[in-house]
């Protein structure tokens, strides 16, 4: 929490700095899967964990794409209910890799998706008494995402329906390669 509000007043300000390392995107993807395990495993949520073989490598900062995927994962457990489904999917689509999380969750009404990136927009949750996060975690992932030349976009059918969060990085070939 504090490292949210933390990048949230830095990305707010402009101040935030991040390392631009080649790095393999599975291997950040595993750290936050681990780091979450125990809320998706409290909540006896399934998680599935979808990897593609070929090399997955970002120009990046591990620790700040890494909470990003942990934003993005503490949120689908949190907002679905006991027992629910998620699903992390990486990939390679060409020039960019993709990470889709996916959850069988409360969903989010079609009119409200553009506002979930508002940091402390509270409009989607007002009435929905389960919502006691800050309301951050969504702005801290997408401000980190541009600023590794990316982009997290949300989509969801509506109340009910599940979410689906996807994060699009600019592939670089491996210096190994």
């Amino acid at each position: 929490m504090v490292d949210d509000l933390t990048q949230a007043l830095l990305l707010g300000r402009g101040d935030q700095r991040i390392s631009r390392d080649p790095l393999n995107l599975c291997d950040v993807v595993v750290a936050a899967v681990n780091a979450i395990r125990p809320l998706v495993d409290g909540r006896g949520h399934a998680l599935e964990v979808v990897l593609q073989r070929e090399p997955m490598t970002v120009n990046g900062d591990p620790i700040r794409l890494r909470q990003v995927f942990v934003n993005l994962l503490a949120d689908a457990a949190w907002f679905t209910d006991k027992g629910g489904r998620i699903t992390i999917d990486a990939r390679r689509e060409g020039a960019e890799i993709t990470v889709a999380v996916r959850d069988t969750g409360r969903g989010v009404a079609p009119e409200m998706v553009p506002l979930l990136f508002e940091t402390y927009d509270r409009k989607t949750r007002s009435s929905d008494p389960g919502w006691g996060r800050m309301g951050i975690g969504l702005s801290v992932a997408s401000g980190l995402a541009a600023l590794h030349g990316g982009s997290v976009t949300a989509a969801s059918d509506g109340p009910e329906a599940g979410s689906e969060f996807t994060v699009r990085l600019p592939f670089v070939e491996s210096p190994q390669a």
